[in-house]
């Protein structure tokens, strides 16, 4: 689990990287970087359920062996401690999407603070792309919901 953790925190940082890279040309057309960000949310979500999963095997793995009581709570304390790391790490990487969000809609907005028409060439996100930030919004939030879940029923 640690280990998956590490690789979580490193596709942190790379995301990291992407997002602050895409917000400074978020004029460009960059699908390499839309599919890189996409890639990298992929992955890490992936840990998470893999985290997760591994979180609740310590209770029953080696259980059929007989557990003592005094097992049995160090079993229960090393699952809360993960999962609060667990919690730590979704509530990151949410702030990071969030974070990204916010920076690309204050980047579309006029000096009024109005979104700018799609029909203006030079600048602004269309339809599309609004769609999207919407969608990437959506998805982060509903993985956190699923990690606070699965975090709450290990303790």
């Amino acid at each position: 689990v640690n280990e998956d953790f590490q690789r979580i925190r490193e596709r942190l940082a790379q995301l990291e990287k992407v997002q602050n890279k895409r917000v400074r040309n978020v004029f460009a057309d960059d699908s390499t970087a839309e599919q890189e960000m996409a890639n990298l949310c992929d992955a890490i979500s992936g840990f998470f359920k893999r985290c997760e999963g591994r979180i609740h095997e310590i209770a029953t793995r080696g259980s059929e062996l007989g557990v003592t009581k005094g097992d049995n709570k160090m079993r229960m304390a090393a699952q809360r401690g993960l999962a609060r790391t667990l919690q730590d790490l979704s509530k990151q990487f949410k702030d990071l999407q969030k974070r990204y969000l916010s920076q690309l809609r204050s980047r579309q907005s006029g000096p009024s603070g109005d979104l700018i028409d799609d029909s203006n060439e030079d600048g602004g996100f269309n339809t599309t792309q609004l769609i999207e930030l919407d969608e990437a919004e959506s998805m982060a939030a509903h993985r956190s919901k699923e990690i606070n879940r699965g975090a709450t029923q290990i303790n």
